[in-house]
């Protein structure tokens, strides 16, 4: 499935509280590189879309996740919709379950908590279906492993013993997805209002960069992307003018060939997306004179 087929994980009608006369934008998330662009034209003419600040009132929010109707009536950032759309995008049912039950049992109201919530609500344990005791209890076991156990040493766990304990321990907390155990989880500060986001790769790829400027300022960027968008993401690192900023290849999907030829030190961001954007463009538009 492609990105413009896959359906949207979070759709708002976003307004300009202080102009309501400009009318309503529908836009769905996460937005295609290819749509990036004309999305943020589309609000700029409701002086709406800036780099930092939550500008966009979501009137309305349509999603998967109904925990999230809690953004609605708020101001929100066009870029923060976007990530936190971008990782709920690859969540299973079960991860789905875990982040609206502890979003509920934390009380999550707040942006920064949802996208910092979706690194650590796996650590959870979120009972939907109390039938399969067995069950419950080697995903319990799983979950406060980390995830990872051998299969010998999970079979060796007696499933049911340890749901019985964990459920009449009395801390579960009941919500509309089901019982939210936390496990002992913290909800850690990966992102921070107006910073960076963190690190995370959810597409294909032909380079992934991390663009540096100094101690603690850098990204991780993914071409080809919206040259919209990787400006925004590098305001937000605070390096988009930096004399000092260097570009490291973290990995690469295109030819060996091709990139041994990059001399990293003196390419710009923008070569090499434009790059990137003419090796993966279809054969019929490069026919027509796309790559020259």
């Amino acid at each position: 499935m492609t990105t413009q087929d896959r359906p949207a994980t979070i759709r708002c009608i976003l307004s300009n509280v202080k102009h309501p006369e400009y009318g309503q934008a529908m836009v769905p998330f996460p937005i295609p590189a290819e749509d990036y662009g004309c999305t943020l034209a589309l609000l700029a003419a409701m002086e709406l879309g800036d780099r930092l600040k939550r500008d966009c009132r979501v009137d309305e929010l349509e999603s998967s996740f109904p925990i999230l109707k809690r953004l609605e009536k708020v101001g929100a950032n066009l870029d923060e919709l976007d990530y936190l759309a971008r990782r709920l995008d690859s969540f299973t049912e079960q991860e789905a379950a875990q982040f609206q039950g502890m979003a509920v049992k934390l009380g999550t109201f707040d942006m920064t908590d949802f996208i910092n919530l979706t690194f650590c609500c796996q650590q959870a344990t979120v009972i939907t279906d109390f039938s399969d005791l067995e069950a419950i209890g080697k995903t319990h076991i799983l979950t406060v492993s980390g995830g990872h156990m051998l299969v010998d040493e999970l079979s060796r766990v007696d499933g049911r013993a340890e749901a019985l304990k964990l459920i009449l321990n009395e801390q579960g907390t009941v919500t509309p997805y089901g019982v939210a155990y936390d496990n002992g989880m913290e909800l850690e500060q990966h992102y921070q209002e107006g910073g960076p986001f963190p690190d995370y790769v959810d597409r294909e790829y032909s380079m992934l960069l991390q663009a540096s400027a100094g101690e603690g300022q850098s990204t991780l960027l993914i071409l080809p992307d919206s040259p919209a968008r990787l400006d925004r993401l590098l305001g937000r690192a605070g390096i988009r003018d930096s004399p000092q900023m260097r570009l490291q290849l973290v990995d690469s999907t295109l030819p060996g060939a091709v990139v041994n030829s990059i001399a990293m030190e003196r390419a710009s961001i923008r070569d090499l997306n434009e790059l990137c954007m003419a090796l993966t463009r279809p054969r019929q538009d490069m026919s027509m004179g796309g790559l020259t």
